[in-house]
């Protein structure tokens, strides 16, 4: 699924552009229900930036 541009503008809070992010770029499904287990959202964010820049090297 693709997540355009303007359904990103409506994302307006943490929560749910975490899950958003996670949705385009975690495929992988122990790292998704990881994430969906883990209640506090700067924890989601923070495990969410350790994979993107993983991704990214």
């Amino acid at each position: 699924m693709f997540i355009s541009s303007e359904h990103l503008k409506q994302l307006r809070d943490a929560a749910t552009c975490s899950d958003a992010i996670a949705q385009q770029f975690i495929h992988a499904p122990n790292d998704r229900q990881r994430l969906l287990e883990t209640p506090e959202v700067r924890k989601r964010i923070d495990f969410l930036i350790q994979f993107l820049d993983k991704a990214g090297k």
